[in-house]
C-alpha cells in the first residue's frame, strides 16, 4: 500500500469519524445550506418578454414598435375551419386545412 493511499484512507476514516459524532452539526448545518439555497429561489423569474434581449436603441425593436403602435400587438393567431357537415376529418375539411397552411 502506497503511503498517498494510506493517508487518503486515514483521512476519509478520520473524516468519517467526525461526521458520526457530530451527526446533530452536520445535519443542522445542511438543513441550514437547503433553506439558504432554497430562499434564493423566491428570486427566480420567468419573463416571456422577447425585448429583454434587445438594446433599447435596437433599430428592429424601434420598427416593431412603431409597427405595433400604428397596427396594435398581436403575438397570436388564430384560424378556425368548421366544416359544413360537422366532420373534421372529412377529405374536403382536411383539403381546407391544407390549403389554408400554405396560404398561411
Amino acid at each position: 500500500m502506497s503511503r498517498s493511499s494510506f493517508t487518503k484512507q486515514r483521512f476519509e476514516a478520520r473524516f468519517a469519524e467526525w461526521v458520526v459524532s457530530a451527526r446533530w452539526l452536520v445535519v443542522a448545518v445542511s438543513l441550514i445550506l437547503v433553506a439558504l439555497a432554497g430562499a434564493g429561489c423566491l428570486f427566480l423569474e420567468f419573463s416571456t418578454n422577447y425585448r429583454i434581449f434587445f438594446k433599447q436603441d435596437n433599430p428592429q425593436l424601434l420598427a416593431l414598435e412603431a409597427l405595433e403602435n400604428t397596427y396594435g400587438k398581436s403575438d397570436s393567431v388564430l384560424f378556425m375551419i368548421v366544416p359544413e357537415d360537422g366532420d373534421a376529418t372529412s377529405e374536403q375539411a382536411l383539403a381546407a386545412v391544407i390549403w389554408l397552411t400554405d396560404r398561411a
